[in-house]
């Protein structure tokens, strides 16, 4: 099992694995939710180093043939690429001044209960990754940072910080092909997620969680991982004739799951004290 994405809200944190099994533990009314989800015959596919080399010695050919023979390309090709970086530039300021609103909106409305969430959600999966396992309790997860790589804020980051140099190259050179390397350059810091805007949003997108919001992450990541531990072995996700399943589940303690797989329903009792 290999979680490959996690999703925090307002009031609920999920999990996907690399099979596109989901759970999704959700807290309403002080009373905790679980949905699980199976989506059978679909796999996600992993960010593999040998396929982010691959991309960057791609791009780094690229950017030797471009430059051998940039002197060639016409005035009306360049100034055409200095029109979009510069719009592309301008849309980056434009979603950062958003950003910015939106975020202070939330710290000055005290409605951070997703950023809160969100810190859960990297510590457990930062503790799975290092693990493999999900934690026994909430103390494992204390000391774990909530700031990661594997993060969504890192990539918005990475398009943010790249719209900025464009703009200030574009200012200072003008109209000059040489932009082009500017993007291959931060296309390969993508590809080892390097970015200081990417951590100063993340920054801002987390907060110190509660309680209630690690109790509900390490629902998630239990009852996903004590599932896909039994059903893995039949392989039924990958299985055309093995039924899709939808539970939702109020005030969980213990609870039943049945599978038809090849005819054959397969029962199993998870206990989550």
């Amino acid at each position: 099992m290999k979680l490959v994405e996690g999703i925090s809200e307002e009031n609920s944190i999920r999990f996907t694995t690399n099979l596109y099994t989901s759970s999704k533990a959700i807290k309403e009314d002080d009373k905790n939710i679980l949905e699980l989800t199976m989506r059978p015959g679909k796999r996600l596919n992993e960010d593999s180093f040998k396929k982010k080399m691959h991309s960057i010695i791609i791009c780094v050919i690229i950017m030797i043939l471009f430059n051998l023979l940039k002197v060639y390309i016409p005035n009306f090709i360049v100034n055409i690429i200095y029109f979009l970086t510069n719009i592309y530039s301008l849309l980056t300021v434009i979603m950062s001044v958003y950003l910015i609103k939106y975020i202070a909106e939330k710290y000055y409305n005290n409605d951070i209960e997703d950023l809160k969430n969100h810190s859960v959600e990297h510590k457990i999966y930062k503790y799975f990754q290092k693990y493999s396992m999900p934690p026994k309790n909430i103390r494992k997860l204390q000391n774990i940072s909530r700031f990661t790589f594997d993060c969504g804020t890192i990539i918005i980051g990475g398009f943010i910080e790249l719209g900025i140099v464009m703009g200030i190259y574009n200012i200072i050179v003008g109209a000059n092909i040489g932009v082009l390397n500017i993007i291959g350059i931060y296309y390969i810091l993508s590809a080892f997620k390097i970015t200081i805007i990417g951590f100063l949003i993340q920054i801002l997108f987390t907060s110190t969680p509660r309680v209630k919001n690690f109790e509900i992450g390490l629902l998630a990541i239990k009852v996903l991982y004590d599932f896909e531990e039994i059903f893995c072995i039949y392989d039924f996700l990958e299985n055309e004739e093995c039924i899709y399943e939808y539970m939702k589940l109020n005030d969980i303690q213990e609870f039943l799951v049945k599978i038809e797989y090849n005819k054959k329903v397969l029962e199993y009792n998870f206990n989550l004290n």
